[in-house]
């Protein structure tokens, strides 16, 4: 049998001893509120699941004066059928009205156009006058004579002249020598006739 040997203890220390128990006095405290610290938390939460699982499933309640009123229960059979809204019928077309014809539209025809040509109206022949009864003797004894008259005008005026001519102081001879003169084709007897039928005419004084 084997002993072993003893185990010498070395002397404590005085203030080692002291220090070991005062942190166990210090600790106590400390562990004592964490546990306690804990256990409220532990409580106030377990209170609030219950507050909120009864609030999420507590029936609903009607609030009334006075007090607070259980909701109505009714059985489902006794429960009145959902039925859906009458659709709203569309406003049924206005009647028609009296038929109308259509307005008569009168169209008016083209005004024809007419073409007015304007005929010139015939230029009235201007008719001689009668010749004075002295031109007319004239005129006659004249071509009677064998005098050939192409303009009656130019020779009752000429006539005229000779009438003038003798009433200035000269003699028939003298009338038919100017007469010669200023036609050279007469001759001597229708220079004659010329100037009888001249006197005969306009101025039978000579």
């Amino acid at each position: 049998m084997i002993v072993p040997p003893p185990v010498a203890t070395e002397p404590g220390l005085a203030w080692s001893q002291d220090d070991e128990l005062d942190d166990a006095v210090f600790r106590e405290p400390w562990r004592a509120a964490l546990v306690a610290a804990a256990a409220i938390l532990v409580i106030t939460g377990s209170i609030a699941f219950v507050i909120s699982t009864w609030q999420r499933h507590r029936p609903a309640e009607h609030v009334v004066q006075g007090g607070i009123m259980e909701p109505a229960t009714m059985p489902a059979a006794e429960l009145p059928p959902i039925t859906a809204p009458a659709p709203i019928a569309a406003p049924a077309p206005p009647p028609p009205g009296p038929s109308m014809a259509p307005p008569t539209v009168t169209v008016a025809a083209p005004v024809p156009t007419i073409t007015v040509t304007q005929t010139p109206s015939p230029t009235p022949i201007a008719v001689a006058p009668p010749a004075p009864r002295g031109d007319q003797v004239f005129l006659s004894e004249a071509r009677a004579g064998g005098l050939v008259i192409l303009d009656e005008s130019v020779a009752t005026a000429d006539a005229r002249q000779g009438c003038a001519y003798m009433a200035a102081g000269h003699t028939p001879a003298q009338a038919e020598q100017l007469a010669l003169e200023h036609n050279p084709s007469l001759t001597l007897q229708q220079a004659q006739a010329y100037v009888r039928a001249t006197i005969d005419a306009y101025c039978p004084q000579y």
